[in-house]
């Protein structure tokens, strides 16, 4: 089909996420916790690789090479089954599980001051007055939110 031998190559994004996952890993305790966090990361892998296999099916199919598309469908189809499989399974146990754990909780000046540390912005404590501003905020929101949601599932319960 093609002449040509498959070759491995370096990654960077790939690494990158697994970089980070082994990152959390290693802030986790917890072992349900931990198998949320690893299902997530397992899935965030997939996510990249279904972005890539569907372009170059896209790609492929561009050039009339329909063949090469047909092959790269099949491992896109695997790959975006994989998923799935890993959904389900955070969706039917593990997240509730992990959501049900009680976590040693840090006290909020050490939970602003590593956000701080880790990069370089905004506290949470300035997520109203930024959001009172209209400015924007950086990568502190996504982990201020993360912790709002969390502590908001638990009254619930």
């Amino acid at each position: 089909m093609i002449k040509s031998i498959p070759q491995g190559t370096k990654c960077p994004a790939i690494d990158g996420i697994i970089a980070e996952a082994n990152e959390i890993a290693g802030e986790i305790e917890d072992k349900i916790v931990l198998n949320a966090a690893l299902i997530a990361a397992a899935q965030a892998v997939e996510h990249y690789e279904i972005t890539c296999y569907g372009t170059l099916v896209a790609w492929a199919k561009v050039i009339g090479r329909n063949d090469v598309a047909k092959i790269l469908n099949m491992t896109l189809s695997e790959e975006k089954a994989t998923d799935k499989k890993l959904g389900g399974i955070a969706k039917r146990k593990i997240n509730r599980r992990a959501a049900t754990r009680k976590l040693p909780k840090p006290d909020r000046s050490e939970r602003a001051e590593k956000r701080h540390a880790e990069c370089g912005g905004w506290h949470s404590r300035d997520l109203a007055r930024s959001l009172k501003e209209r400015t924007r905020v950086n990568c502190c929101r996504i982990s201020f939110l993360l912790d709002v949601a969390i502590s908001s599932a638990r009254r619930r319960q």
